[in-house]
């Protein structure tokens, strides 16, 4: 439960929000379409002060967290040059007390 410094959550998943391969403390990945997709977290975090790193597997396409909805939800989004769109994968990791 406390472990600075290391993840309390990790996926990765595809454009529609399958998810690929292993993922930990992650219960789904939702696609709302146009590169946006909703995380929730299996179990909650401490607070709403985590943070998310996330990676795009798409040249030229950035992801980054819209909101913390909350404790267990998170929204992100994926643009390509200022256009919103889904991208072929997206690696995250969740840090910050459980």
């Amino acid at each position: 439960k406390w472990h600075p410094g290391h993840p309390k959550a990790f996926v990765r998943f595809d454009g529609s929000g399958t998810i690929l391969g292993t993922s930990f403390n992650v219960a789904s990945v939702a696609s709302g379409g146009g590169g946006a997709y909703t995380i929730t977290l299996s179990n909650a975090m401490a607070n709403t002060s985590y943070a998310v790193i996330a990676t795009c597997n798409t040249v030229n396409r950035v992801c980054y967290v819209q909101t913390f909805t909350s404790t267990t939800v998170f929204t992100m989004q994926t643009v390509d040059n200022g256009f919103a769109g889904a991208t072929s994968a997206v690696s995250l990791a969740v840090f910050g007390d459980m």
